[in-house]
């Protein structure tokens, strides 16, 4: 999201100025020392290393496959942003003091930047590993929905290919030549109909079946 990836950096990288600020200074000398050159070296090293979280991330889930190899994406993501933050800090820091404060002495400040900005990373790895691991999830479960309809679509196709159409049609007829001359008599062909198609499908897996039941079947179809 474009406007994630430039507002969120400003905030953030606001937050993380003041919580260093805080580190180094006491609560009332930070309004004083707020909107300086610090502030934007903080800042700009947020974007960059949101964008280059970013980057590692599309490019990691884009050439390796999730599903199957969670624990192995996990690791090889974490490992490479948290790897990058910290050289990236270093760079930044390294250059900063050097060539613009003209410092030589930068330990301290080093390691409070790579304590936040490598917490920074696992909170943003967090939030693309719930993101990727929902989707997965999403693409697993709408698969399962593509199988369980395919599957619906062959037992009705099934059902349809049980279906005698002469004796269905015949049935139908009859019913409605009697429905109104005699109703007991279209209720026993309705009966009798149901329980037909209903012997077909109880025991449409069945290849041993009760002589019991096959004459019971058998008397419907003759009632029909």
């Amino acid at each position: 999201n474009r406007f994630f990836r430039i507002f969120f950096p400003l905030m953030y990288g606001t937050v993380i100025y003041i919580l260093i600020l805080l580190v180094f200074e006491n609560f009332n000398t930070l309004f004083m020392s707020f909107f300086n050159k610090e502030w934007l070296f903080t800042i700009i090293l947020t974007y960059l290393s949101s964008e280059v979280l970013h980057f590692i991330s599309a490019f990691v889930s884009k050439k390796l496959v999730i599903a199957g190899k969670i624990g192995k994406y996990i690791i090889i993501q974490l490992s490479s942003s948290i790897s990058a933050v910290i050289l990236l800090v270093y760079l930044a820091i390294h250059i900063y003091f050097t060539g613009i404060e003209g410092f030589s002495v930068y330990g301290t400040e080093l390691k409070v930047f790579e304590l936040f900005f490598v917490f920074s990373a696992i909170l943003y790895n967090l939030f693309v590993f719930s993101y990727l691991l929902l989707n997965e999830e999403n693409i697993i479960q709408v698969e399962q929905e593509i199988i369980y309809r395919k599957k619906n679509e062959y037992l009705i196709q099934a059902v349809q290919n049980e279906i005698d159409p002469e004796i269905l049609y015949a049935s139908m007829e009859a019913i409605l030549v009697n429905l109104h001359k005699d109703e007991n008599v279209a209720t026993n062909i309705i009966n009798s109909l149901s329980l037909v198609y209903r012997f077909r499908l109880e025991n449409k897996f069945n290849e041993l079946i009760t002589l019991k039941k096959e004459k019971d079947a058998l008397e419907n179809l003759i009632e029909l």
